[in-house]
């Protein structure tokens, strides 16, 4: 993973979404980044569905003054003073595709949002925005649950539910935990079986291919049908400060096992996660 410069924070002005924020506030003084705040105005269409209806002048007026309000607040639950730089941008269109194409920037390092924001219930019905940014966006998002609070990241869980020997996914996550000097928890949780021997043997080689790698590891497995709630008691009773996956975008089957999996692991744990994409730049 390269170095983390510049942090997208999109926003829609809930307190999932300031929350997030907050977040991600912290996360750039502890990388050396700047952040960019973005809202998608969204078009609607007219029942003839042939144009859109723009916003009024005071619309925009609207949404530049919720932006003011978002970025400069500062109350005593949440405040963070931190000295990273931020700028706000806001455009229009439909939400998902605005963030993915954002996410496709040289300039977009990653991406922090809220797992809900003015959608909470609607997303346990056809899953919300910031799943579907995960499951589409090329660099890494790192989704917020609305209680989750910043902790330094010196413990993180990886789970993938593909080859956890893959060298390309070994290299992202050993990249982003010497940034923090986190210990790094290797956990399978393929439906394929695992070969515990050759496996942790293969991941051994990738691990010290380069020399004695600078942070340390632990390698574990759980069963698919505990996939869930073995993440979740693991991620609690180890003091994981950060959940992190790997998503492939060519795999449509496997989409749809991440996209079940991050949407459950949002509602039943407020550890932040990590979703990176390795067939991508």
């Amino acid at each position: 993973m390269k170095k983390v410069k510049h942090i997208l924070v999109p926003t829609d002005f809930s307190v999932t979404a300031s929350n997030a924020f907050s977040y991600a506030k912290v996360l750039a003084e502890a990388c050396g980044a700047d952040i960019t705040v973005l809202h998608v105005s969204e078009f609607y269409l007219p029942a003839s569905e042939l144009t859109f209806t723009p916003l009024t002048k005071y619309e925009d007026e609207k949404v530049a003054e919720a932006m003011e309000n978002f970025v400069s607040e500062e109350d005593s639950e949440n405040a963070v003073m931190v000295q990273a730089k931020v700028k706000t941008k806001v455009v229009k269109g439909d939400p998902v595709s605005r963030i993915v194409e954002f996410s496709r920037s040289e300039d977009v390092d990653i991406i922090v949002m809220g797992t809900t924001g003015l959608q909470d219930f609607i997303s346990k019905i056809i899953g919300s925005i910031s799943l579907d940014i995960s499951n589409e966006a090329v660099c890494p998002v790192v989704l917020v649950p609305r209680d989750a609070r910043w902790k330094p990241l010196n413990k993180i869980l990886f789970a993938t539910t593909y080859e956890a020997t893959a060298p390309k996914i070994v290299r992202e996550i050993a990249d982003f935990s010497q940034i923090f000097g986190a210990k790094v928890d290797f956990v399978h949780i393929d439906d394929t079986p695992w070969d515990e021997d050759h496996d942790t043997d293969k991941l051994f080689d990738e691990l010290f291919s380069s020399g004695t790698p600078d942070f340390s590891f632990e390698i574990h497995s759980i069963k698919k049908a505990d996939i869930v709630q073995g993440l979740r008691k693991y991620a609690e009773r180890n003091g994981t400060n950060l959940i992190a996956f790997t998503h492939k975008h060519r795999n449509f089957w496997q989409n749809i096992i991440h996209h079940s999996i991050t949407e459950n692991m949002s509602i039943s744990t407020d550890i932040p996660m990590m979703i990176m994409h390795f067939d991508d730049k």
